[in-house]
């Protein structure tokens, strides 16, 4: 009975999910996804900006630029020279007046 234990220990480990387990010291942790930057919007980001600064609004369809991180997650909206947002898709502009 004893032969049994770690080998159902090591099918217990085996069939867990890795996300749950406890991170293993001196592992590195997975890196986040990070969003890809259009050269439109990467050219006026402030400098020193993290690219994950930066997401895209769902019910616009256009750049949030946010220090913060909240939920659900607000920001900035990333504009161009003439004060134009930046959209992706579809999304028509809006200019500042």
């Amino acid at each position: 009975m004893v032969r049994i234990q770690p080998i159902a220990a090591f099918a217990l480990l085996a069939a867990c999910d890795p996300s749950m387990m406890p991170p293993v010291p001196g592992a590195e942790p997975p890196e986040p996804e990070v969003l890809t930057l259009p050269p439109e919007v990467a050219a006026v980001m402030p400098p020193g900006a993290p690219p994950t600064s930066v997401f895209v609004d769902d019910s616009t369809g256009c750049y949030l630029f946010s220090i913060e991180a909240t939920d659900p997650p607000s920001g900035y909206y990333v504009r161009d020279a003439n004060g134009n947002r930046i959209c992706t898709g579809d999304a028509p502009p809006e200019v500042v007046g």
